[in-house]
């Protein structure tokens, strides 16, 4: 008689069913998430009915499949451990030793990722046991390699290595050499963490070798995320970042959410150290939901991202991912994880001001380093606790300085011993030991050049420039101190060359390098087209996104702007670039100069700020303010312009910071003008003499982006003619236009829920301006649904001597690559199209020495990034290839805007001269008309290019 079971129940299996099924459910283990999820339900019930059935050999090698399979998915770490220990525990009481040392090798993983590294070390070390009973030597390979990386994560340097040099042998002994692989990655990173990097990549090499014979995917995906790892180490940053977009592509295709997390984390590490602060936290935080059940590795990666966000001003946020990285290191015994992490919160607590506190994060971090006997550590804890003491010099804390600044193992990373130099040089300097302390800031700007040279990325190369400012500032900082201390020695000159080689790294490398025009039709051109393409698609996305959306939308564009970049850094290394620049020879940049030309060169330093005057027989330099002081008056003299205000008193307040100070040493009527930073958005021509005249009154003036630019072959000169213009002028911006009626069908509308969002007001008066600049010149004009992105890529620009674009402008803070001219956002239809062009796009037109013309807002300044030189819009159409660049330095007027460049042009027809003479002679007109007198309709236009 059998009893029937209640509703939907299955009967207990049999042994043999149940081995059946188990079979089945390890076959779905090996295939893709759904099978995997699909093999654990599986499992579940194989485990419960073997226990019911008491069939205890089935039970546990169903239980050490779920384990196993759990520990591989990277979630339920807990269950997992409950299925591997019993069933270690199983197996032992039916004397199968080898499969329960299985289970408690794999218990020892799952308890190390739980933080419990005590008991960690007791499985492992019981399966060693277990093994060495049965004489099972290719397990105990395996343990020795699981133990090895426990010991390593415990900073048990010489234990892990010695632990990996018997699981190396005995791979090799019983013949398991593709094992090998995994072996020595680690034993390579041990090398790397020891300092001994050329061992780490030869063991790296000789993994990734084994494991492209043996096939073995993973171990190949590791050699390759180790190459990234210590090619960083090494200071050469490009090569990582090839070898970890590598590794990273590598995993996401397998699956392996470690693997991936590992490489991702590595590459937002470079990013920051590169000073690309918005790259670094978009990379960094993509890792937090891979890590979330590795206590210790989230707690790595927490640590990473608050540099990033503290780089990016982002301070509460950077406290709270350090307070819990703390926690997490401390609670997983991650010795030099915790280190590391009291160094970012001193660092943190020293930008805040919190002086004390930073002190003695600092020196706890010093010891714990010291402990554990990792030089890199205490070498980076003692430069952070030299840089947050008092202005005395500690001197046995220079003297560490100095002896790990002499350590082999420090000197082999090129970006601890900058670090520690700058300390040295610094120390020197408050002993009043200018020779010792220019020698030391020699050594270390030496090594981050060492660094920079090695990025093929513009972008990287001058974030990484610009993360080390306050190096740069210092090393001009020193020359300019040496020079009073001795008026003869030419330091003035030396300072003049540190600050243009400093200033203006990022446009040189820029314009050095600009990449040979490619054919439309290049595989490698349409490459950079479709990456162009999806990186507008992806902005436009973001535009139009709302509420919960916008995070995943914007991490989908810096994704695409990301992949972008590392296209064009590629395209870098495989075709025709001309190199690096020449250096900057003070004596050939006189030698161009003709009499009656100066160039004037600013550097603001953050206790003296100095200015250059340069002529052809002489160099003069004039001490000014620190940058604090002209920061204010420069913030004063912008914001009366910027409301409206009566600005005069700002400016001769301003004036008399910047301009009467040279007065007395300036000989020429033309001014090559080089600015640094916040100078960049000052009206000079409008700024007062002592006499009461502008500047525009005496001086014709252009802005150079470098005093190198001196050097430069002007753009084409325009006596020979008419000049030929290309004019793009009154797009259509929204539903709303009145140039829509008898094109849709129906009036103009005020519903903009189809349009571009945040549609401009239409710039009618630039209809008029492009008019009045046709009745002067040979002209190709674009207006209305005309103004458009596809008919500005269309132009055949080498045609044209002066391109012309009067349109709205757009600034992206963050992201500088969005930031672009607004041309028409609609079409004929009324449909919402993507009518801007975007400052990536923008490198890639193919000028060849023209003058353009920005009748925009704001089209010069850019997001404020010390050590890049010139910014903004103006910045992309020069890096394009543009001789001489029009542009605006606030919101200009629209009317103001037409009267002034019909004035330009008919000067610049009128006088077949350049394109600065024309504006000074446009702005002087439009200051002697009562209507237009006021310097925010007319300064607000400068001139930057060439001297012509």
């Amino acid at each position: 008689m059998s009893i029937g079971l209640p509703a939907g129940a299955q009967a207990p299996v049999e042994a043999g069913e149940g081995r059946r099924l188990l079979d089945e459910a390890r076959a779905l283990a090996g295939g893709d998430g759904a099978s995997r999820t699909a093999a654990l339900v599986l499992l579940g019930r194989v485990v419960d009915e073997a226990r019911q059935a008491s069939s205890r050999e089935v039970e546990a090698e169903a239980r050490l499949t779920r384990g196993d399979l759990r520990l591989n998915l990277g979630r339920d770490e807990p269950e997992a451990l409950t299925d591997l220990q019993t069933a270690a525990t199983l197996f032992v009481a039916d004397a199968h030793l080898s499969q329960a040392a299985r289970a408690s090798t794999l218990s020892g993983i799952v308890l190390r990722r739980l933080g419990r590294l005590d008991d960690a070390e007791t499985a492992h070390r019981q399966a060693l046991a277990w093994y060495d009973a049965v004489g099972d030597r290719a397990g105990l390979g395996t343990v020795h390699h699981n133990l090895g990386a426990l010991l390593f994560s415990r900073s048990r340097l010489d234990e892990a290595e010695a632990a990996y040099g018997r699981a190396l042998a005995l791979r090799r002994d019983v013949g398991d050499v593709a094992s090998t692989a995994g072996t020595l990655n680690n034993l390579a990173t041990i090398h790397g963490n020891r300092g001994d990097l050329d061992k780490a990549i030869e063991a790296h090499r000789e993994a990734r070798d084994v494991a492209r014979m043996s096939g073995r995917a993973v171990d190949l995906a590791y050699a390759t995320l180790g190459l990234g790892t210590q090619s960083f180490a090494l200071g050469t940053w490009q090569e990582s970042i090839d070898h970890l977009i590598d590794a990273a592509s590598q995993f996401e295709t397998m699956g392996d959410r470690s693997g991936l997390a590992f490489a991702r984390h590595t590459l937002g590490v470079v990013y920051l150290a590169l000073g690309h602060d918005v790259d670094a936290v978009t990379t960094l935080e993509s890792v937090l939901p891979l890590r979330t059940h590795d206590p210790a590795r989230l707690g790595t990666t927490l640590q990473s991202l608050a540099g990033a966000y503290r780089a990016a001003g982002r301070l509460e946020e950077a406290r709270a991912a350090l307070e819990r990285a703390l926690a997490l290191k401390r609670q997983a015994s991650d010795t030099p994880g915790e280190a590391a992490t009291l160094r970012s919160l001193a660092a943190l607590e020293a930008a805040e001001g919190r002086r004390a506190d930073a002190i003695r994060h600092a020196a706890r971090a010093r010891t714990l380093a010291a402990e554990i006997g990792r030089p890199d550590g205490i070498a980076l804890a003692a430069a952070l606790s030299s840089r947050v003491t008092d202005s005395e010099p500690d001197p046995a804390l220079t003297i560490e300085l100095e002896r790990l600044a002499n350590d082999p193992v420090v000197r082999r990373v090129p970006r601890t011993e900058a670090i520690l130099r700058a300390e040295l040089a610094r120390a020197a300097l408050r002993r009043g030991d200018l020779a010792r302390a220019r020698a030391e800031v020699a050594t270390a700007l030496d090594r981050v050049e060492q660094v920079r040279a090695g990025v093929a990325a513009l972008d990287l190369r001058a974030s990484y420039l610009a993360s080390h400012a306050d190096l740069l500032d210092l090393e001009v900082d020193l020359l300019l101190r040496s020079h009073e201390a001795s008026p003869n020695a030419g330091h003035d000159r030396a300072a003049f060359v540190a600050a243009e080689r400093a200033r203006s790294r990022r446009l040189s490398d820029a314009l050095a390098d600009a990449l040979t025009p490619l054919p439309t039709d290049n595989p490698l051109r349409a490459r950079e087209r479709r990456l162009e393409d999806e990186v507008s698609i992806a902005a436009l996305k973001l535009e139009r996104a709302q509420g919960s959306d916008r995070p995943d939308v914007q991490a989908a564009l810096d994704r695409r702007l990301l992949a972008l970049r590392t296209f064009r850094a590629e395209m870098r290394a495989q075709l025709p670039w001309r190199r690096d620049a020449p250096r900057l020879e003070l004596n050939a940049i006189q030698a161009r100069l003709p009499e009656d030309t100066a160039v004037i060169a600013y550097w603001l330093g953050a206790e003296r700020s100095v200015a250059w005057v340069l002529h052809a027989d002489g160099l003069n330099s004039v001490r000014l303010p620190g940058r604090s002081a002209i920061e204010g008056a420069v913030r004063e003299a912008r914001s009366a312009i910027d409301d409206a205000r009566p600005a005069a008193d700002a400016l001769r307040r301003l004036a008399a910071l910047l301009v009467h100070p040279l007065e007395p040493h300036v000989r020429a009527r033309r001014l090559g003008i080089v600015l640094d930073g916040v100078l960049e958005s000052v009206p000079v021509a409008a700024l007062p003499l002592a006499d009461g005249r502008a500047v525009l009154d005496r001086f014709q003036t252009v802005r150079l982006p470098s005093a190198r630019w001196v050097t430069r072959t002007s753009g084409p000169r325009l006596d020979t003619g008419p000049p030929r213009v290309a004019i793009v002028a009154d797009p259509v911006y929204g539903l709303d236009d009145a140039r829509l009626v008898g094109r849709t069908g129906e009036g103009p509308r005020t519903d903009r829920g189809t349009s571009a969002p945040e549609a401009p007001a239409r710039l009618r008066f630039s209809r008029q301006e492009a008019d009045a600049i046709a009745a002067l010149v040979t002209a190709t004009v674009l207006t209305d649904f005309e103004a458009s992105k596809p008919s500005v890529a269309a132009l055949p620009l080498g045609s044209f001597d002066v391109l012309h674009l009067a349109s709205h402008a757009s600034q992206h803070a963050t992201r500088p690559d969005l930031s672009g001219l607004v041309l028409s956002l609609v079409d004929e239809s009324g449909r919402p199209v993507d009518g801007r062009l975007r400052l990536h796009e923008v490198v890639g037109l193919a000028l060849s020495g023209q003058t353009v013309v920005l009748s925009a807002c704001q089209t010069v300044i850019g997001p404020d990034l010390r050590g890049e030189g010139l910014q903004g819009l103006a910045r992309g159409f020069l890096q394009a290839g543009a001789g001489t660049v029009v542009a605006s330095l606030w919101d200009v007027d629209d009317r103001a805007t037409m009267v002034l460049m019909r004035h330009f042009y008919e000067a610049l027809v009128r006088d077949g001269g350049s394109a600065p003479r024309a504006l000074e002679q446009a702005q002087q007109r439009m200051r002697a008309d009562l209507r237009w007198a006021d310097p925010r309709h007319w300064a607000g236009f400068v001139a930057l290019g060439t001297l012509e």
